[in-house]
């Protein structure tokens, strides 16, 4: 199997697999971030780690000072930066250097742990073959920690559990990969061993023949394993979706950061519910409105129940909030009013677009610094404000066929459509049989967060024909079912219920236990219409929850927070920028900082550039004195000698040996090299090379610079330094 080099003995294989391991680790370690995190920045770091580690590995470095190194390296590389920032920074564009700036820092300081770990994983994985062998082990560890905190619910890493299914999946491939690669290799070195003198280049041959095609056996192998490991995380994909929107009170899908409603929803048979702050919300104008919507379920099939449907009809509402101001057309409705709202995000969905009835326009506004909120945007929007006997005189919900056809599917429940005609018997009006159904389900029925388990498995109708209870999703499945058995449009509305009495100068908090579901149907010329039929009656030996008691000492907070800053609507042009005030580039202290560094970047960035100079130049000495293998600090002796005598003048002609050039060095300074000479072939073609031998060479070199010093000018030995000629070497 192919090698890196003699410097890397691993397979190229084994080292993409893992690598590939440990940058899925790398980049989900900085995903806790990524709304501070340039992905750029990432994808640039995580190679240049790979790199210096290869680097510092082909040098010889012994692995301390290699890792001290990696520790440091960062830091420099981060005071270059920044004080090329101050250079350029000095000029009428400061602004522009001084807010990329911050974003370097922001970046450096999230990714310099996840950077220096890459680095030394991937120099410990050349170095040690033990390391390589049980690197897999240790990536798998490292993995428990880095989504430990995803566990009960709390997927904060991914938008959807499905695509974090898929990235472990992807994940357990590369490692299982990485096991089996580095498992030969492990059993490769051994058999090696053991053989090593004994046999012929014929018998290596089939050795490596054999091992391969072991090998593809055991890859072959790997695949069946990999795919009965997906299907398993798929069920438990599917496993997890219920259980969760369970803890969210059948609803919300809670996760690390924010909550989001479910795209689909089932009958529980229990549920339970937490009061995290959501949201704030205010409304300039006053309207008998109290839902707020996140979004509508059209889709209905009697397996899955209700679901949002990406082929309905419908094209409304919308369910994103945009990144700078936008506005919806709507079909003109009657009995709306227009009402502006403000939506201050906790720990919603930052795009989630939640809002009365129809939204005409969205504006985003910009966050300010140590903001609570992840999202402050406005709403504006056409409210129904129409009083229930302004609706009493329609006579048919005036929808097209094809929609009607589609708001009107229920399954075909035969004791559905009889209970919802036996209810509404004898009442033409459209609207009469609509407000029975839901005046049936909220006065004879009881609210319950335990309905109880069907024994039959229909929940729905274990609600409306036995236990008579259940919570919110309950009450808006029946009456949507039992309208559209009548002919009637009607469909699920998910969101939050606000509190009027939780008012506090015109803003109203909202909990995650405010996630609601109701009922929307639809009235010609009025448009869709909300219906909330859930029962405000207790089952009997329960308490409805939502005690509207809040901590006083948070919303003071918030409010404050909200009432000492001024609104900027954001994304109108965001290649402008315009004048702002210190708290865009963070901290005061690091403006100051930068602000320090701009008269002095024309100082500091030539004082680098001479550091990194004499760096490269004295490069071969540093190599000579951190490397302890007698050989290697031999070559680079020597290299750093002849490096210093082309930089004094000595040429060496293209087709000159190094013998030819080491006598020509000597007849034109009149100092003999021939001893170090010697000694450092020997150190190269000799079988036996050691301590000894080394420390006669350092001498022997020791005492060639001391005499040549000697006879040299003081200016002569200057111009040797910074002599470009200086800076190359042929061995």
């Amino acid at each position: 199997m192919r090698k890196f080099s003699k410097e890397f003995e691993h397979p190229i294989p084994l080292f993409l697999f893992r690598s590939g391991a440990l940058f899925f680790l790398y980049l989900h370690s900085v995903l806790y971030f990524r709304e501070s995190l340039s992905i750029i920045f990432v994808l640039v770091a995580f190679p240049f780690s790979l790199g210096v580690a290869a680097v510092l590995h082909a040098s010889r470095i012994r692995i301390v000072p290699a890792i001290a190194f990696m520790a440091i390296l960062p830091w420099i590389f981060q005071f270059a930066v920044i004080s090329l920032f101050g250079f350029f920074g000095g000029g009428p564009n400061f602004l522009f250097w001084d807010t990329h700036a911050l974003d370097f820092e922001r970046n450096f300081i999230l990714t310099i742990v996840p950077w220096i770990f890459s680095a030394t994983a991937t120099l410990l994985f050349f170095r040690f073959r033990r390391y390589a062998a049980g690197e897999a082990g240790i990536f798998g560890l490292i993995a428990v920690a880095v989504f430990w905190t995803q566990g009960g619910f709390q997927i904060g890493l991914y938008g959807h559990p499905l695509s974090f299914a898929i990235a472990l999946c992807i994940f357990l491939v590369l490692e299982s990969f990485s096991i089996v690669f580095a498992a030969s290799l492990a059993r490769a070195s051994g058999t090696a061993g053991t053989s090593s003198g004994t046999s012929s280049g014929t018998e290596e041959k089939k050795f490596e023949i054999t091992r391969s095609r072991r090998l593809m056996v055991k890859c072959l192998a790997t695949f069946p394993v990999i795919f009965l490991v997906g299907l398993l995380l798929f069920w438990i994909f599917g496993r997890y979706s219920d259980a969760s929107v369970t803890a969210g009170g059948g609803l919300l899908k809670p996760s690390m950061f924010r909550f989001d409603f479910s795209n689909y929803l089932n009958l529980e048979s229990e549920i339970r519910m937490n009061r995290d702050m959501v949201l704030l919300y205010r409304r300039n104008e006053q309207v008998d409105r109290y839902l707020l919507r996140r979004h509508v379920l059209e889709g209905y099939k009697p397996d899955r129940m209700f679901f949002q449907d990406p082929e309905g009809p419908g094209k409304d509402p919308p369910e994103i909030v945009p990144e700078k101001q936008l506005y919806f057309s709507q079909r003109e409705t009657l009995g709306r009013v227009e009402v502006s709202q403000e939506l201050y995000i906790l720990n919603l969905d930052a795009s989630a677009l939640v809002s009365l009835d129809y939204p005409t326009a969205v504006i985003p506004y910009q966050t300010w610094k140590d903001s609570s909120f992840i999202r402050v945007y406005r709403v504006d929007a056409m409210a129904c404000g129409i009083y229930p006997f302004e609706l009493s005189d329609i006579t048919d919900s005036g929808m097209v066929p094809d929609m009607l056809e589609y708001y009107t599917r229920y399954g075909d429940d035969p004791k559905i459509r009889e209970l919802a005609e036996e209810i509404t018997e004898g009442l033409p009006g459209y609207y009469d049989r609509v407000q029975t159904i839901h005046d049936y389900l909220k006065y004879e029925f009881f609210y319950s967060l335990k309905p109880g388990l069907a024994p039959d498995g229909n929940q729905l109708h274990h609600f409306l024909f036995q236990e008579r209870r259940g919570y919110c999703s309950y009450f808006a499945f029946a009456m949507t079912l039992m309208c559209r058995s009548l002919g009637i449009p009607a469909r699920v509305a998910v969101g939050f219920f606000i509190n009027p009495e939780d008012e506090i100068l015109g803003f109203y908090p909202v909990r995650s236990d405010m996630a609601h579901a109701w009922v929307e149907v639809y009235f010609d010329d009025f448009g869709w219409i909300d219906f909330d039929p859930t029962s405000q009656t207790a089952a009997p030996g329960e308490d409805i929850p939502g005690d509207s008691k809040m901590d006083k000492v948070e919303i003071t907070s918030l409010l404050e927070e909200i009432l000492n800053r001024r609104l900027e609507p954001a994304g109108e042009d965001l290649n402008l920028i315009s004048p702002v005030s210190e708290e865009v580039f963070g901290s005061r202290r690091f403006f100051l900082i930068l602000t320090s560094l701009q008269p002095f970047g024309r100082i500091i960035l030539p004082i680098l550039l001479i550091l990194a100079t004499t760096a490269a130049r004295m490069r071969f000495l540093i190599l000579y004195r951190i490397t302890r293998e007698p050989r290697r600090r031999t070559m680079q002796y020597f290299a750093f000698l002849l490096q210093e005598m082309r930089g004094r003048g000595h040429i060496w002609g293209r087709r000159q040996t190094l013998s030819e050039y080491v006598c020509q060095i000597a007849l034109e300074t009149g100092l003999p090299l021939e001893k170090p000479l010697r000694l450092f072939q020997k150190s190269r073609y000799a079988e036996h090379f050691n301590t000894e031998d080394f420390t006669e060479f350092e001498t022997a070199i020791r005492k060639y610079r001391k005499d040549l010093r000697a006879s040299l000018p003081i200016q002569h030995r200057f111009t040797g330094y910074i002599n470009p000629s200086s800076f190359r070497s042929r061995l």
